[in-house]
């Protein structure tokens, strides 16, 4: 098994296919580099399946990374955490980019300890109560840090009829109910939100 850090240098060889434009992610232009960085992470997965990633917590911390993961958090913002703190605080505070170049800090001197994750619950239609963890805001970014690295490492796993938590694809795409038709055969399936199950019906 290759177990060599993975580099730019790894996949220098494909520099001219490097995307041109910056991709769009949940609504958030990504910063050129970031975009050509999740390229060629997600190229070296495809092509060398047996490569290990042994080398990638320093791009996590990369400034335009962090960045990235900012603004990504602040354009899905719900709630502040345990800390109390809001975007809009750290906005009218120290701003984005002294807090994100201390968080760059805490990161790359392994300084940096994720916070308990703030336990709430909203009321259901039916009177039931759903309980949701809501981190803080540095937590957060950390952890759109972290995806924004690794998610298309993983995806080059998933097989094309894989659509649940993928980018781009949900459970809910008028794809997903094509699971497979056999001759005059009928495929249906059947969603149970807020459970762990999937009730699949097929019949033919």
């Amino acid at each position: 098994m290759d177990i060599r850090p993975t580099t730019e240098k790894a996949t220098a060889h494909n520099a001219d296919q490097l995307p041109a434009e910056p991709e769009v992610k949940s609504g958030v232009t990504l910063r050129l580099t970031v975009s050509q960085l999740r390229w060629k992470l997600g190229l070296n997965a495809k092509q060398e399946p047996s490569f290990r990633f042994c080398a990638l917590y320093d791009r996590v911390y990369r400034r335009h990374v962090l960045t990235a993961a900012w603004r990504l958090v602040l354009n899905n913002y719900v709630a502040p955490g345990v800390d109390g703190q809001s975007c809009q605080d750290i906005i009218d505070g120290p701003g984005a980019a002294t807090f994100l170049e201390e968080l760059h800090e805490e990161l790359r001197t392994h300084r940096y300890r994720p916070q308990p994750v703030k336990r709430v619950c909203i009321s259901k239609p039916d009177g039931r109560q759903r309980p949701l963890g809501i981190p803080t805001v540095k937590d957060r970014i950390v952890q759109m840090a972290v995806l924004l690295v690794m998610e298309l490492i993983f995806e080059a796993d998933f097989v094309d009829s894989s659509y649940g938590f993928r980018p781009g694809r949900s459970a809910r795409s008028p794809r997903f109910g094509n699971i497979s038709r056999l001759g005059d055969g009928r495929c249906t399936t059947q969603t149970c939100k807020d459970t762990s199950t999937r009730s699949l019906t097929i019949s033919f």
